[in-house]
């Protein structure tokens, strides 16, 4: 009986040893996020404002499935395709390469910078321009409408279906 309770105990310690790291860096990975996803959202409205201005110069109000054609066609749709394209850029450099740096920092007993992490996630962006990081890229770019999460910049949210469409 009294052996069972000792390494019933040693089992406890090993776990809290095991997972104290993991734990205490807690509050950090949160603060992170936060600052993290503020700045991406800020970045993502600024390019919502500008693909909104793009689309209102051309005088239309959104994409659709019926003139998607003018994205082809002219300077306009080719600067929307490039702002969608920065959006997505701009979403893997922040919320994954910076996190995938603050997390070695975290790992590896430093406190981490957050904006040293954010820049090094920033830099690195150059590596999605190869073959390999392209693949990435469309991965993601597949992988996020199949789980739900959207990262989309909508511009058709202030418009409403007629009730006869509906």
């Amino acid at each position: 009986m009294e052996e069972e309770i000792m390494q019933e105990e040693t089992k406890r310690k090993r776990f809290k040893s095991h997972t104290a790291p993991y734990l205490q860096a807690i509050p950090y990975i949160l603060r992170y996020q936060l600052v993290t996803k503020s700045l991406l959202i800020l970045l993502i409205i600024g390019l919502r404002i500008l693909s909104m201005l793009v689309l209102g110069a051309m005088g239309k109000s959104a994409v659709t499935s019926g003139d998607y054609s003018f994205l082809f066609s002219s300077w306009y749709g080719y600067l929307l395709l490039v702002i969608g394209l920065a959006a997505l850029f701009l979403y893997v450099a922040f919320d994954l390469n910076s996190t995938i740096v603050y997390s070695a920092y975290l790992l590896k007993g430093e406190t981490g910078n957050i904006l040293n992490s954010m820049w090094q996630g920033f830099k690195s962006i150059y590596r999605f321009f190869t073959p390999h990081g392209i693949g990435v890229v469309l991965y993601i770019l597949l992988l996020v409408p199949l789980v739900s999460v959207e990262l989309s910049i909508s511009l058709t949210s202030g418009l409403n279906m007629p009730n006869f469409i509906v």
